[in-house]
């Protein structure tokens, strides 16, 4: 019996000591809404889990941006790469007049090769900010489960198309929050039958943008965006012009 009783103290010390740590990566989140919500459209896309672990990502990009007036201000296609695991690094490159454009990003630190050489003319801090901007946009809105992010549930809506929505508020604060380069205000919109995020409407610098999800593709588990809108809109989402046109293709996800 004393033998017994030693096994069981042992064996409960031990449990005690080395308990099963299990982190809930909603649990900065309070309002309860924006969990479900979250929740709901992370299953739908592939999962949140699965997201967080992927070792590489790669797509091309074929990106106009456009004028009011309707002409085509530019009109690049890149080539993204991503790797996450060892040495993570970013490189985005692209053809422009000839030339190949390269803009390599280790650590945080971003440098621009045009032909093999360094481009002494690119400012680091812009470099930086578009590396930033490019992933954001890709890792949505899987990126809005960063802590800092102030969200609120804002209920349903319907977009222009007619396609309901329930609606995430989502307030950012660089003056708080070294990784958020811009103290924006964005509303992100999910599907309200299986959740997938269909679009965002930013307000940032006295304008509002608002960016749509007009198609799909689905690579390594995960539904992704194939063709994007973005748009000038008025403070009440009503589009004034396009403003750039995206699609994506060539999805690759290890």
């Amino acid at each position: 019996m004393l033998r017994l009783t030693t096994v069981l103290t042992f064996f409960l010390l031990f449990a005690c000591a080395s308990p099963e740590v299990v982190t809930d990566p909603f649990a900065h989140i309070s309002d309860q809404k924006v969990v479900a919500t979250l929740k709901k459209s992370f299953k739908t896309l592939g999962g949140l889990e699965n997201w967080q672990n992927k070792k590489e990502l790669h797509y091309q990009k074929h990106g106009k941006l456009i004028l009011e007036s309707g002409e085509i201000e530019s009109d690049v296609v890149q080539q993204h790469d991503y790797y996450f695991d060892k040495n993570p690094s970013i490189n985005i490159s692209w053809k422009q007049d000839g030339q190949t454009h390269k803009i390599k990003s280790i650590d945080g630190k971003a440098l621009k090769n045009i032909d093999g050489a360094i481009d002494e003319t690119a400012k680091i801090s812009t470099l930086n900010t578009t590396v930033t901007v490019a992933l954001f946009v890709i890792d949505v809105p899987f990126k809005i489960m960063d802590k800092g992010v102030v969200l609120s549930h804002e209920g349903m809506d319907t977009l222009e198309d007619g396609q309901k929505v329930e609606v995430i508020k989502a307030v950012y604060d660089a003056d708080k929050n070294a990784h958020h380069t811009k103290s924006d205000t964005w509303w992100y919109y999910f599907d309200a039958e299986d959740g997938r995020m269909v679009a965002y409407f930013i307000k940032h610098d006295g304008r509002y943008s608002y960016i749509k999800n007009l198609s799909y593709t689905e690579a390594g588990g995960f539904i992704l965006p194939k063709e994007r809108g973005s748009y000038r809109v008025d403070k009440d989402r009503n589009i004034l012009f396009t403003r750039a046109e995206y699609v994506y293709s060539n999805w690759k996800v290890k």
